[in-house]
């Protein structure tokens, strides 16, 4: 398939459990022209819809189906198999499926997407882009457990890393926004929203992340626990007090922010610290201490830090966790300017004059990200 002038529209598709993003591109100019999103389920959508093929086909009602050329999906887990982009046929979507054992809810809600599309735009090419990809870097140091090796060689038990295409969008437009190369630059990204990680990333690489073999490791997140004793998962099973199933819901939906602060909404946390509600102002300190610790490590791996990059939902939108995390991280000369953190609307630098490090808040675009490496592939596969 050879992307020339006037081929068409690229669709980019992003599935959530319960919610269905949906952009349109030109090709090959990728000048975006449609937005749109639609979520179901407790307190969604009025229009009747249950499921992913509804919600697309409700969605694709708001264009001329016969313009799209093709279609590009956002999918989490990407395993060992894919350190790129794929064009998606019977084999992909098996691994698709296999690796969705470690993150049933993403991409078992991105093959239902995709399994829509093949039917609802039947013969139109597919593209999976993965947030493991960008991961793929990683050395053995880095993505290796202290555990028996055979749980790597026969299980795949590894630190895979996730939100790689918010990383991939965030470099690229830092450096744009520091007007240096990013093969120049070593950069600690923080992507904190529903679910929360960071990475250091240098020259383009990613070299050490907080997301594992699934997205629970890591940051204290909004309903996930993230890094806890193991140690307290053994206790808790060997003495019979949850079963297996109990505590995966326990640790993914009922922990984080939710379990120690009442809610799962950030801004429900610092409107609750700011009123004198004990519990907010706890959950806002053991999320803000693990971010700024996180930050500090990886600092460490990169050597030095070129630019401190806030993102995702929480990130963006609450210059309470900004000042906090600086104020934290005064150690390594990082230093917000009061007024910009404040006060900037969109994106762009908060950083003081004596900051030793640029700090840039940046709202990320993983569906550019997916347009952008499904005309790569498209065009690749052409030449």
């Amino acid at each position: 398939m050879t992307i020339t002038k006037d081929a068409g529209k690229l669709l980019v598709l992003n599935a959530g459990s319960s919610s269905l993003k949906m952009g349109l591109f030109e090709l090959p100019s990728l000048s975006q022209t449609l937005e749109e999103g639609i979520t179901w389920g407790t307190g969604g959508d009025e229009s009747g819809i249950s499921d992913h093929q509804g919600a697309l086909q409700h969605l694709l009602a708001k264009i001329v189906i016969k313009d799209v050329a093709a279609v590009g999906h956002r999918v989490v887990h990407g395993g060992n198999r894919f350190n790129g982009p794929a064009l998606i046929d019977e084999t992909v979507k098996a691994e698709i499926r296999d690796v969705a054992r470690l993150a049933p809810l993403h991409n078992g809600a991105a093959l239902k997407v995709i399994e829509a599309t093949e039917k609802l735009l039947p013969g139109v090419t597919q593209v999976a882009a993965f947030d493991t990809a960008f991961h793929s870097t990683l050395a053995p140091a880095a993505y290796l457990y202290p555990v028996p090796r055979h749980w790597y060689e026969e299980w795949g038990v590894r630190r895979y890393g996730f939100h790689g295409l918010s990383y991939t969008y965030c470099s690229e437009q830092a450096a744009a926004m520091l007007g240096k190369p990013l093969d120049e630059l070593k950069l600690v990204t923080c992507h904190l929203g529903s679910g929360c990680s960071l990475a250091a990333i240098d020259r383009g690489r990613s070299v050490a992340t907080t997301m594992g073999l699934t997205p629970l490791e890591g940051l204290m997140m909004g309903t996930r626990s993230g890094s806890i004793d193991p140690g307290a998962v053994l206790y808790l099973l060997n003495q019979g007090l949850l079963s297996v199933s109990e505590l995966d819901r326990a640790l993914n939906y009922e922990s984080g922010l939710k379990a120690i602060g009442g809610s799962n909404d950030f801004r429900q946390i610092v409107a609750g610290r700011a009123s004198g509600d004990e519990l907010a102002a706890l959950a806002f300190e053991m999320f803000t201490n693990r971010v700024s610790q996180g930050i500090a490590a990886m600092a460490v791996a990169l050597g030095r830090v070129d630019g401190l990059i806030f993102a995702g939902g929480i990130g963006e939108h609450s210059p309470e966790l900004r000042a906090e995390v600086a104020r934290q991280l005064a150690i390594l000369g990082i230093v917000v300017d009061a007024t910009k953190n404040l006060n900037l609307q969109q994106e762009g630098p908060i950083h003081s004059e004596t900051s030793k490090t640029p700090v840039l808040i940046i709202h990320t675009r993983e569906d550019v990200v997916v347009a952008r490496q499904t005309l790569a592939l498209l065009n690749n596969r052409a030449a």
